[in-house]
């Protein structure tokens, strides 16, 4: 664009065309006060706070004029400060006598003007009052304190890119509203707090959730990062350590979410101190035996009790009675004698372990170095096998990485994009920010997906498959690409193989028939083949909707068909994205907390790598694959796992057919919960340990962009809770393996000097915003954005096809179960419900478990929009509200998994995909009725 020169105050300055006077100035150190503008924002002019002289007939706006060449700039003077002086003085003089913001956080940017220029409105007179809406469970709307600066409605479109706030009324009774003209609490909004985030005044505050909120200053702020997704938010708490709570949450900069926050990364944060906080171990009482459920009979018994009795929450007053509180000395010596008792007698793959993504990369290593080393089996695993193991294991199977070949904000080089299985607004919240701001430069998104999400309201194409179709489709799509020559033949002759073998199958899959098996369109097939193989650069995105089916790993090997056919890797813009579900569930797998391999996924059959532990672990290790999740649970049901460490996970919701889990997990001599709240599997336990929260404990996290982020403690922890990493190296270590580690700093030196991915990191160059892996340079880059520009971690470097044919779900829908239940995730409540629904804020907005059916579907039932109906499928019940929305399409319907009382996961089928083993949560047969009176 070239540049211009001018001069501001004096100062001469080149800039490059197009840049406004007031950037300009801010880049040369001069402040010019605004109202209605920030940074972030397309700059808008309307307060005239800004205002300059550039030698015209009147002040210029400096936010929205341009520099120009030879431009003379005064940015003060008497004349230009009376004007600023007058403005604010007008605004001040309808400011409510109460700022929300000032009177709080003490960060309301009018009222600093207004001490600046000494004026606070009094002498003018007073408008009537405009109106408060307190209707909103996070935020207040201070009508009165509004200045109609246009922030909230900008930072809701265009960086959240909501499209809720507008204006209404005219005149002085103009206000900003939520869609048309709703109470907020009754709108569209998320809660997402962008407007809050962008409002200078005390129009948009928030409410106190954990402790009153107090002026800045007041607090001490803790850089963070988000607990929840695999986004991985960059965030601030500011906490009161008087009181050890945190009292508010404020977006960072970041390469990953810019500032921006979802519902829970800003307001689902005081679940860390809920009085129902484990603080004490425990030890179940003597007269606590037999367990509950031990018999089938009984755990029949006792799930159709509990559907109709089960609380919102485990009952601590119900369940703390077979339990018995114990010094740590007492509960970690009983944990380290009975598994190595077991191990003992029973042989080393008769214990196993659970792991947890919420848990940091130091914490995961540990623990899987504990089963490995000292239990001395390979059967740990954690949730990334309930979420994107067949992921991984296509993945793996592929181009040789399990990772994600670019991040997700590389969609802003794409001109098309494929999110494939992802309700990305829900699960994902900040991604879908980008995904939906870069549709606004035009690129062309295709979603597909059986239930409509809400980024289909910003596709370019919306393909509504049949559950359970993805292959077919796919095939279909690929079919096109190579009937109409549209492959990219250079790359696929340069940097693949086995084409011929995708290209021989799929040819039974012309539109026709892929339009027949998954419902979609031929037109819209060909449309979408046509714009995904002729896009410069095209990247695909995909969520548990792909993942989690006994097909899984095959409609994941057709995405990666799809790209590499077209050449859409190792190139900006390009590649493969798998969003991962937890915030840390990317780390986890690459610490090892997975059973086939060690850190960096090494396999544990291989010889070399095997004796490369032996060596700087100095214990003998086993050679042999280990268990996954549902295959402990099996081993669990038949006697061959006996014993079980369960570190931050909740298998007694979050695993499918929990009926039959619940029977398995009786059935363990042994069970050891180490965990923050009393969950559901937890009343099963034998010992329960207080563990740490996110905000207690220092340690790295892995989002699913690969980036290495540093956690820090914000909050004391309660009572006699301690560290994760502290409990697992000591009972290690009564175990009589020494796990000796001054703090977790030194787990990571010792993980990372064992991988190739994370050998150039450490806490001093991780830094404030994290690092990507991998990062060659220990201090020069932010890490390799883009994989695989010159080929893949395979043994040729080449990217493999892997032609797959088109398998029905395993229990399709009949006369007398109907409907196919598809399960996941609400935006507001996360996993189990164990946190989000301690915390105030997310646990009022979504307070109860309900069924999406299609309002056809509803009709066809007799049965209305609120309705409390019966679910059941072959393995159980549950009752719950029906909600007609025809987001599900007819003969579907969906429950989230969080609700205890209504647990989807009494109605999933455990039959897994045989090379992910990873479980069937998106597809099985149900019925739906009026629920009785009872």
């Amino acid at each position: 664009m070239g540049e211009v020169r001018l001069t501001i105050d004096g100062q001469h300055m080149k800039v490059e065309a197009g840049t406004t006077v007031w950037q300009a100035a801010k880049d040369a150190g001069i402040d010019i006060p605004a109202l209605c503008h920030d940074p972030k924002l397309v700059p808008v002019g309307v307060c005239r706070m800004c205002v300059v002289d550039v030698g015209g007939r009147v002040l210029a706006a400096s936010c929205v004029r341009t520099c120009e060449e030879g431009m003379n700039v005064t940015t003060g003077g008497e004349a230009i400060e009376q004007h600023r002086r007058m403005l604010t003085e007008l605004l001040m003089s309808e400011q409510p006598d109460d700022c929300g913001k000032q009177s709080t956080t003490g960060d309301s940017e009018i009222h600093h003007l207004a001490a600046h220029y000494e004026v606070d409105g009094t002498r003018l007179p007073r408008p009537s009052a405009r109106a408060r809406d307190d209707s909103s469970k996070v935020m207040v709307v201070d009508h009165q304190a509004c200045i109609l600066c246009d922030r909230c409605i900008r930072a809701c479109d265009d960086i959240q890119n909501n499209d809720v706030i507008g204006r209404s009324g005219k005149g002085y009774t103009t206000t900003i509203s939520f869609d048309l003209n709703d109470p907020m609490g009754d709108s569209s909004c998320v809660s997402c707090g962008e407007c809050l985030a962008a409002c200078p005044t005390g129009a948009l505050v928030n409410k106190a959730l954990s402790l009153p909120i107090v002026a800045r200053e007041d607090l001490q702020k803790i850089d963070s990062v988000c607990p929840y997704c695999g986004v991985g938010c960059s965030l601030s708490y500011f906490v009161d350590k008087s009181q050890n709570k945190i009292a508010y949450v404020d977006g960072r900069d970041s390469p990953v979410n810019e500032g921006r926050l979802c519902v829970k990364g800003r307001y689902g944060f005081d679940y860390a101190t809920h009085p129902h906080r484990l603080t004490k171990p425990l030890i179940r009482r003597e007269e606590a035996y037999p367990k509950r459920g031990l018999s089938p009979e009984v755990a029949g018994e006792l799930a159709q009790t509990k559907r109709r009795r089960r609380g919102r929450l485990v009952d601590y007053d119900q369940v703390m009675g077979a339990f018995r509180e114990a010094s740590w000395d007492e509960a970690l010596q009983l944990v380290a004698s009975r598994f190595k008792q077991i191990r003992d007698e029973h042989g080393s793959n008769s214990l196993a372990g659970f792991g947890s993504a919420k848990c940091s990369n130091e914490e995961a290593y540990v623990f899987q170095k504990l089963i490995r080393a000292v239990f001395g089996t390979n059967n740990v695993d954690h949730c990334t096998r309930l979420c994107h193991a067949s992921s991984v294991a296509a993945l793996l199977e592929t181009i040789g990485s399990g990772a994600v070949t670019n991040t997700f904000n590389g969609i802003a080089q794409a001109d098309v994009a494929l999110v494939a299985g992802s309700n990305t607004t829900a699960n994902h919240p900040v991604a879908a920010t980008f995904f939906k701001q870069a549709t606004r430069r035009g690129l062309k998104l295709i979603v597909v997906d059986p239930r409509r999400p809400d980024l289909a309201n910003h596709a370019w194409r919306y393909a509504r498959i049949k559950p359970g179709s993805d292959v077919a489709f796919y095939n279909g799509i690929m079919n096109v690409i190579i009937a109409e020559g549209l492959i990219n033949a250079d790359y696929v002759r340069d940097h693949t193989r086995d084409f011929e073998k995708l290209k021989a199958v799929v040819a039974d899959y012309p539109p026709e028939v892929a339009s027949k098996l998954s419902g979609v369109s031929t037109e819209i097939i060909v449309d979408i083949a046509r714009a995904y193989a002729g896009a410069k650069a095209a990247m695909t995105f995909w969520g548990m909707g792909i993942s989690q089916h006994t097909t899984g790993t095959d409609n994941a090997r057709c995405l990666i068909s799809l790209c590499l056919m077209t050449g859409h890797c190792g190139r900006p813009g390009t590649g493969l994205h798998p969003l991962r579900g937890q915030n840390n569930v990317q780390g986890a797998s690459d610490a090892g907390l997975i059973p086939i391999v060690y850190p960096d996924y090494q396999s544990v059959t291989d010889p070399a790598t095997k004796a490369k532990f032996e060596k700087a672990w100095n214990t003998p290790l086993d050679g042999n694959v280990g268990l996954t999740v549902t295959e402990i649970t099996a081993g669990a049901a038949d006697g061959s796992v006996r014993g079980l460490y369960c570190m931050g996970e909740n298998p007694f919701l979050s695993d499918p057919n929990i009926n039959k889990v619940r029977k398995a997990i009786s059935n363990l001599d042994f069970l050891v919960v180490q965990d923050i709240f009393l969950t559901e599997t937890a009343e099963f336990a034998d010992v329960i340990l207080p563990a740490s929260s996110y905000m207690e404990k220092l340690g790295t996290y892995t989002n699913s962009d690969r980036r290495v982020q540093l956690g820090r403690p914000a909050l004391e922890l309660p009572g006699d809770a301690r560290l994760d990493w502290q409990i697992v190296c000591e009972i290690g270590t009564r175990m009589g393996y020494p796990m000796n580690y001054a703090n977790p700093e030194a787990i990571f030196t010792e993980f990372a000097a064992l991988t190739t991915s994370y050998s150039q990191l450490d806490y001093d160059n991780i830094g404030q915003t994290g690092r990507l892996w991998p990062a060659p340079d220990r201090q020069a880059d932010d890490g390799i954005q883009v994989l695989f520009g010159e080929g893949f971690p395979t043994a040729d470097g080449r990217g493999r096809f892997v032609p797959c044919a088109f398998v029905p779900a395993k229990e399709l829908p009949d006369e007398r179960f109907p409907f196919v239940l598809n399960t996941g995730r609400m935006l507001e409540h996360w996993h189990t419900g164990t946190m989000t629904r301690r915390s105030k804020a997310l646990d009022a907005i979504a307070p109860e478990a309900m069924v999406e059916v299609h309002p056809d579907d509803l009709a066809r039932l007799e049965l209305n929009d609120g309705d409390f109906v019966k679910v059941t499928s072959r393995r159980g019940e549950i009752v719950l509200r029906a909600v007609a929305l025809d987001r599900v399409s007819q003969g579907s319907v969906f429950i989230p998994f969080h609700f205890r009382e209504a647990a989807a996961n009494l109605l999933t089928i455990d039959a897994v995909d045989p090379y992910g083993k990873i479980p069937e949560y998106k597809y099985c047969a149900v019925q739906i009725e009026a629920a009785t009176a009872e």
